[in-house]
């Protein structure tokens, strides 16, 4: 639980590369992300003690709306007839979202910057850290379309899960809001990631067979000694020490790490090395 990451300024970079399917434009990158109303500082308490706090809504590209008490919604325009390319980043510290627009197919085409063989969904499962680039096609009447993000309850806790939307509206349409319906999948509450079989790269590279290292690296969370929350992977919590940071130690030649440095070494230099990681949590949750 990065909450210290979610603070601050951040945005995302877009490296072109090759696309799987033909589009007429590419849009700007839409970045997902929760939002509390209060600041880190106030959170951090709660999160170490208890856990991730409630978040009070979400943001498309910086925008959203709660309760009436103002704020706009982001927007974009299709002319009908074309193909759109959006690159999705969800920037979220504790929120695993479906993403939709009303009465629209999306057809994927890259996964993590990975581009894959192209596959169609009417709802897009998007967890925390992850990338997805999808082509939208303005088929429809012209009109007003709702473009809906929903945490799931399942794994995600939003005071405003319903409200999160954009809206995407066709050229010549009138400038009020959208009057459409959800797909059926998004009243599906569950946090289950893309079928992995849809998931095909489209460039396929081989590997040779792994040589896995020891130990497996078991992801998980639990209270410490002093009954706060951290996340382990293998044995220990990483504790950085902010004014010795591990980069500048490898600089002047350190090769001494403290368990709570939570480093591995690896055998050999220029070597791939496989490693096992895995979760002992009860829902799915990114590696990133």
């Amino acid at each position: 639980y990065a909450l210290q990451a979610w603070a601050g300024v951040f945005g995302a970079i877009v490296i072109h590369g090759p696309a799987t399917a033909n589009y007429d434009v590419d849009l700007e990158p839409i970045v997902i992300t929760d939002w509390s109303h209060a600041t880190v500082d106030a959170l951090y308490a709660h999160a170490q003690a208890v856990g991730p706090p409630k978040m009070d809504t979400a943001l498309i590209n910086g925008k959203g709306t709660y309760k009436g008490t103002g704020g706009e919604r982001y927007e974009t325009v299709f002319e009908p007839g074309k193909k759109y390319r959006m690159r999705f980043v969800n920037a979220a510290v504790d929120s695993y979202f479906k993403l939709s627009l009303d009465n629209h197919k999306m057809t994927v085409i890259a996964m993590d910057f990975v581009p894959v063989e192209p596959f169609e969904v009417d709802v897009l499962d998007f967890t925390m850290g992850q990338r997805y680039d999808v082509i939208i096609e303005a088929s429809q009447e012209v009109s007003n379309y709702w473009f809906r993000a929903i945490p799931q309850a399942a794994c995600s806790n939003n005071a405003n899960s319903n409200d999160i939307r954009g809206i995407v509206r066709y050229s010549g349409a009138s400038s009020g809001d959208p009057a459409t319906t959800a797909w059926d999948s998004n009243s599906k509450d569950a946090c289950v990631d893309v079928d992995y079989s849809l998931l095909k790269p489209h460039f396929k590279h081989s590997v040779i067979d792994p040589e896995l290292q020891n130990p497996n690296l078991a992801v998980s969370v639990a209270k410490d000694s002093s009954n706060l929350f951290k996340w382990d992977i293998g044995l220990n919590s990483m504790h950085v020490i902010w004014n010795n940071p591990s980069l500048l130690q490898i600089a002047e030649g350190n090769a001494t790490w403290e368990n709570a440095e939570n480093v591995y070494m690896l055998p050999d230099a220029n070597k791939w090395v496989y490693w096992v990681i895995e979760t002992k949590l009860p829902v799915p949750h990114p590696f990133h």
